[in-house]
Parts: C-alpha cells; sequence; structure tokens
C-alpha cells in the first residue's frame, strides 16, 4: 500500500491541532477586501472578515487556489510515491474542484 498525503484547501477551516496531528497540507484561497487580498489562514483569519464585514458592510470575495498552486503542490507528493487525497470546497461553489483536477 502506498502512503497518504492529505492536502486541503483553506476552506475546510481545520483546526491546528488535526492539520498538526495528520500533517495535512492546507492550500490557502485568497480573500480580497477591498482593494486588498489576502492568503486565507495565512495573512488573514475569519475574524478579520468579519471585522471588514461591520466596518464596511461590504462582503469578501475570494479567489481561488490556481492550477499552478495544485501542481506544485501535488507534483512533490505523487514524485515520492504518495497518492494524494484532496479535500475542496464544493464544484458549485468554487473553481478550486476543476483547477485541482486539471493540475492532476
Amino acid at each position: 500500500m502506498r502512503p497518504i498525503k492529505i492536502i486541503s484547501d483553506s476552506t475546510a477551516d481545520l483546526p491546528k491541532e488535526l492539520i498538526e496531528k495528520y500533517d495535512i497540507e492546507v492550500l490557502p484561497l485568497s480573500v480580497t477586501l477591498g482593494e486588498k487580498s489576502f492568503k486565507d489562514g495565512v495573512e488573514i483569519c475569519a475574524q478579520d472578515i468579519f471585522k471588514f464585514y461591520e466596518e464596511t458592510k461590504n462582503l469578501p470575495t475570494t479567489s481561488a487556489v490556481s492550477v499552478l498552486e495544485y501542481t506544485e503542490a501535488f507534483t512533490p507528493w505523487v514524485e515520492k510515491g504518495y497518492d494524494v487525497v484532496h479535500f475542496t470546497i464544493s464544484s458549485t461553489m468554487s473553481a478550486c474542484y476543476q483547477n485541482a483536477t486539471i493540475a492532476v
């Protein structure tokens, strides 16, 4: 049986303890607040997003993880002989699923 690498996008909002326990790699979506973009879970957290909305009444927008970012995340593991299991947001809500599929 081949080893497995679990990769998720940031929309899963996995707790830090779970990420560390299972060595899950998290690929951040981009979150745009006004004219500034941030990497979800890296440069911005949920509280920042809620605060932005409360202060401006403007909804944030997101950008999917790119095909290139997925390729760069998946390829090293595949080359090491791992099977990659990826969890992503619904294909009806984001282009993440499509981009991940293209990257494979």
